[in-house]
């Protein structure tokens, strides 16, 4: 099913869809488009892909640890002063 939409590129994007069709990069107007919206879409799915698999990570990492905020900080003045000595 095809959609028409109608647009306003704006000044800037307007030029480049003209000078990628002008280039010989694509038939037309509609393929440049059509190209950079596969590209989003494309982005948006690795994007959502890099997501869940960092929610499985940390489903896989098992139960929580509680977490000492003043032990941490001790930790890290105690390795930066030996760092820096």
């Amino acid at each position: 099913m095809s959609a028409v939409k109608t647009i306003d590129l704006g000044e800037h994007f307007g030029a480049f869809v003209e000078a990628q069709v002008e280039a010989g990069n694509f038939a037309d107007a509609d393929a440049v488009i059509r190209a950079g919206l596969s590209l989003l879409e494309r982005r948006d799915a690795e994007d959502e892909a890099r997501i869940r698999a960092a929610i499985e990570e940390g489903f896989a990492s098992g139960e929580p640890v509680a977490f000492d905020r003043d032990e941490f900080l001790r930790r890290m003045h105690d390795l930066v002063g030996s760092k820096a000595q």
